[in-house]
């Protein structure tokens, strides 16, 4: 007898718990919830009258829908490693799901892997595909162009940033294509985009300020400098407008560093918990000598942003120069701890590992002081090599990242939570397939169902019999042993099972 997973009782309660969605925007918890349920009670609903056809429709709805949220919540907290291996499962239920395929696509950028951004969108614009609207075409080609810049392939990056700006004209996308174009041909080329975006979308301070950001992270602050003033013309208490225009002040080819300290103080008059300020006042007080004031700026920081990892670098490399080893230590672990990307901020988090090499080498560490110094030089050659490559046109050597963010403790909990009333759901209803799959003869198929549960949750009553029945069924010993085994543990007088470990040739004791 094949054993089925019952219903849960409560599942309007099992089924509440959320999850961190940044920097994601998935379907809301609320209505992840209500679809997921829908489906498995259905697909009981339907088990229970007999309809096993419509029952199997109902219990892949609800694992689509189930895995998609689990795959997006550990890319919501960051947890690529984990993120990953759902996506695929759930791609094998629906290979062609625009949702799930663009959240995998996303969520493989976000963790620095754009080769497997293109491997998963590449085949949606194929021939043959099917048809996209023009708002997911143009999503689509973005992103490819992301990835394909990241790779170092500039001008399949802006044919593929203008192809969605053709499919889709929106201010983002328009936008999205002058950084491109600023970032690969310089400002010459991208100021007529910018220009055109303004006159299409409206002189607004958010506009300038969008403008001045690019200008600032390519490297153009003498062209920021304007945009930031005018985004304040328009809006005189814009938040971070004076922050940014405090920073391209300091990054100027002449650089004037007292406009510069008096944009940030006005940032912190309207803003008072700005860490970016204090930071930058502290960098400030740091050049002029003033390693107390610098020393206040940086802690304040550290407070208000506790998991930028830049506040700690500069608080410990203060220590560190006023040779307060004691005092760097810490926080330039800490800084290595919460920097999940080493290209954040270009490589510098090279300098926390050096620092913190030198202060074990004079402590009499030097196993460890060796490790962190190979690791600063590593990081050193690495810059060195990606800038080489841009260069050159060669393609980008990219690191794929594992973590992607340091979640809160508190997302991370939520999320947890609902993996845990979840995950049981997903076991019975793969368990259910594999059973009527059984039933209707097909003993591969209800194999591989059931080795799903099983992965999902290895107590399920029942899974290792249904399993090991399923495989042997199939004349597969060689996957039939493993669960043979365990639900002989359980069951050693159980006579089905000792005759299928015989007909397997009895390769393992029970």
């Amino acid at each position: 007898m094949w054993v089925r997973s019952l219903l849960p009782i409560l599942l309007g309660v099992t089924l509440l718990s959320c999850y961190g969605q940044q920097p994601y925007s998935p379907p809301g918890p609320t209505d992840a919830t209500s679809r997921m349920q829908h489906h498995y009670e259905l697909a009981y609903r339907m088990q229970d009258q007999g309809d096993l056809a419509q029952a199997d429709a109902e219990h892949t709805a609800f694992l689509l829908a189930a895995l998609e949220s689990v795959a997006t919540g550990y890319a919501n907290i960051g947890d690529y490693t984990h993120a990953a291996p759902v996506y695929n499962e759930a791609l094998t239920l629906a290979p062609a799901d625009f949702s799930l395929i663009y959240d995998y696509a996303r969520a493989a950028m976000d963790s620095n892997d754009p080769r497997k951004t293109l491997a998963v969108l590449t085949p949606v614009l194929a021939p043959g595909a099917a048809p996209l609207t023009r708002i997911q075409r143009s999503r689509v080609q973005k992103i490819i162009a992301q990835a394909l810049h990241a790779l170092g392939y500039h001008q399949a990056s802006l044919d593929a940033y203008l192809a969605a700006a053709y499919s889709d004209p929106s201010y983002d996308n328009m936008y999205a294509l002058a950084v491109a174009m600023l970032s690969i041909r310089g400002n010459t080329q991208a100021k007529p985009i910018f220009a055109a975006a303004l006159n299409t979308y409206g002189d607004s301070a958010r506009h300038h300020m969008d403008i001045g950001r690019a200008y600032g992270l390519c490297r153009y602050p003498d062209d920021a400098v304007p945009e930031f003033q005018r985004a304040l013309e328009l809006a005189s208490s814009l938040p971070t407008a004076h922050y940014s225009l405090g920073a391209a002040y300091m990054d100027e080819t002449n650089a004037n560093v007292a406009l510069a300290e008096n944009e940030f103080r006005k940032e912190l008059a309207l803003n008072p918990d700005d860490a970016l300020s204090y930071q930058q006042l502290g960098l400030i007080a740091q050049r002029r000598g003033d390693n107390k004031e610098a020393e206040f700026d940086f802690l304040r920081a550290t407070e208000l942003a506790p998991g930028n990892s830049s506040n700690f670098l500069h608080l410990g490399s203060l220590y560190f120069h006023l040779n307060r080893p004691q005092d760097a230590e810490p926080l330039l672990r800490r800084a290595i701890e919460l920097t999940v990307n080493p290209e954040h901020n270009f490589w510098e988090i090279q300098r926390a590992h050096y620092q913190l090499g030198r202060i074990l080498s004079a402590k009499g560490n030097q196993d460890e002081a060796a490790r962190e110094l190979s690791i600063s030089q590593s990081l050193l050659d690495r810059s060195r090599k990606q800038q080489e490559q841009r260069i050159t046109g060669l393609e980008v050597d990219i690191d794929q990242l594992a973590t992607t963010r340091i979640a809160s403790a508190q997302d991370t909990a939520a999320f947890q939570e609902f993996l845990q009333h979840l995950t049981p759901l997903i076991a019975g209803s793969y368990n259910n397939l594999g059973v009527h799959a059984a039933m209707a003869g097909k003993f591969d198929t209800a194999a591989k169902q059931f080795a799903l549960a099983a992965q999902w949750n290895p107590s399920l009553p029942g899974i290792d019999r249904n399993w090991a029945r399923a495989a042997f069924a199939a004349h597969d010993c060689s996957q039939a042993i493993t669960p043979l085994r365990r639900a002989a543990r359980r069951d050693p007088s159980d006579a089905e099972l000792n005759s299928m470990f015989a007909a397997c040739g009895n390769t393992t004791n029970p």
